[in-house]
């Protein structure tokens, strides 16, 4: 089993340019929390995810303590939201994003999933531009057809 045959040529991308509302506009007209930042000519540049985003919201003190959280203002998050709109996806995207290609093996990107928490990686042709994504969906729906489980089941 390889890549080539399981991976999703749908995906979500941006251009480094990309506002804040724009990276949320993509991520739920494409049902994804994730993003694949590209170039003009597709190449990969990074990627950003809801955990980006969530990331770059949440101030400091409220990650090193989230119990002060719940004695926060009900409208602290909206506030927080609208001091952070002016982020571009270059401000907040992760540069180290994992790449596979066509002829990747399966096996290794399941071996590979259990050393770290990557959920969405990039399939990447011979000049480094996205042609698609592997996901944990994916490696789910590859067991569940190896053991004869149907979506209807």
């Amino acid at each position: 089993m390889k890549v080539r045959d399981f991976y999703l040529k749908d995906f979500a991308t941006a251009h480094k340019d990309a506002e804040l509302y724009q990276l949320i506009e993509i991520s739920i007209k494409k049902g994804t929390n994730g993003i694949f930042i590209i170039d003009n000519e597709g190449r990969l540049e990074g990627l950003v995810s809801i955990f980006n985003i969530l990331e770059a919201i949440i101030p400091k003190s409220l990650k090193e303590n989230p119990d002060l959280s719940a004695v926060a203002s009900g409208c602290l998050f909206a506030h927080l939201i609208e001091n952070k709109k002016h982020l571009t996806a270059q401000d907040i995207m992760c540069t180290k994003v994992p790449r596979v290609k066509l002829d990747t093996k399966i096996i290794e990107i399941a071996a590979n999933s259990l050393q770290d928490e990557n959920y969405r990686l990039a399939v990447v042709d011979d000049e480094g531009k996205v042609i698609g994504v592997i996901n944990r969906t994916i490696l789910r729906e590859i067991i569940a057809k190896q053991l004869n489980i149907s979506k209807e089941t």
